[in-house]
């Protein structure tokens, strides 16, 4: 079995996946845990503030993940 045949995503068409934005953040600025009304505070106000949905997803992640108890593994 060839390896494109293996992985369902080696046969998408790149051009309906263009890739939107790159956002990196240092680890120093990520939020180191938060709680769920936490997030829902920072969803009804400061959230609202930034221009960017990437930016706002990639903030709202940060804050998530740690306040579930999931570890945030680093990936490129």
């Amino acid at each position: 079995m060839a390896e494109g045949d293996r992985d369902p995503a080696a046969n998408l068409d790149p051009r309906y996946f263009p890739t939107g934005a790159v956002i990196e953040r240092a680890i120093a600025e990520r939020p180191k845990h938060d709680t769920i009304d936490g997030i829902i505070d920072w969803l009804a106000g400061p959230a609202q503030h930034i221009p960017s949905l990437g930016d706002e997803f990639d903030e709202f992640a940060w804050r998530f993940k740690p306040c579930m108890g999931l570890r945030m593994i680093p990936h490129s």
